[in-house]
C-alpha cells in the first residue's frame, strides 16, 4: 500500500511522484519542472519552491 505524500510544489495530496532529500513532488509537477524553460515565467516559482530541499545529514 502507497502512502499518501503532500506535494512541496503544489501542495496536494497525493502517491504517485519522487521524493528529494525531505522534499516530495508529484508527478504532474515533476512533469512541469521538467518541460519549463528558463525564459517561461514558472521557472523562477519553481526554483523558489526547489529551494526547500534539504538534504539529510549523514554522519558517518
Amino acid at each position: 500500500m502507497k502512502s499518501i505524500n503532500r506535494c512541496g510544489i503544489c501542495e496536494r495530496n497525493t502517491t504517485e511522484g519522487i521524493h528529494i532529500y525531505q522534499l516530495f513532488v508529484c508527478e504532474t509537477c515533476e512533469k512541469e519542472i521538467i518541460e519549463t524553460e528558463p525564459g517561461d515565467a514558472r521557472y523562477s516559482f519553481y526554483i523558489n519552491k526547489l529551494k526547500n530541499i534539504v538534504p539529510s545529514k549523514i554522519h558517518s
